[in-house]
């Protein structure tokens, strides 16, 4: 005698399920699945109107909370160091925040990855004078 547990599915199940499925997402209205190219423009939109929230972590540390990714902030005696850019619309508003902190220049500006949400911002920074890790690393090997 064989028996099947209920964790099983069966071939017909699955291949009904699967239809339903196939079906629904072929019915559904096209705004549920919006195209990334509108979560994008979305995105830049909101971000050059958000409010930049400036939180500070302990002593030189500060992270700047705003609509696409954060930045941290480290201040030292020589200026600034920025982990990530923010969004590229994003740039007016970051400055704002940055100089609530202290006057000190951006000094260094160092990457986690590269999506567009963390790296928009590296055109102004290098504008604002920080330096590229990317750069330096590339002198050292070649």
């Amino acid at each position: 005698m064989v028996t099947t547990s209920s964790a099983e599915l069966s071939r017909r199940r699955f291949l009904a399920a699967g239809s339903l499925t196939f079906a629904s997402a072929c019915i559904a209205p096209k705004g549920l699945f919006a195209e990334e190219d509108h979560l994008v423009a979305d995105a830049f939109k909101e971000a050059a109107t958000a409010k930049i929230a400036v939180q500070t972590l302990r002593r030189d540390i500060t992270v700047l909370l705003g609509a696409g990714g954060n930045i941290a902030v480290l201040t030292g005696r020589d200026g600034k160091l920025l982990i990530d850019g923010e969004i590229v619309t994003a740039g007016p508003k970051v400055s704002e925040a940055l100089a609530t902190i202290n006057a000190d220049p951006i000094k260094q500006l160092i990457n986690t990855h590269w999506h567009f949400d963390h790296t928009g911002g590296n055109d102004w920074a290098h504008k604002a004078g920080a330096a590229s890790w990317r750069k330096r690393i590339r002198a050292c090997i070649f």
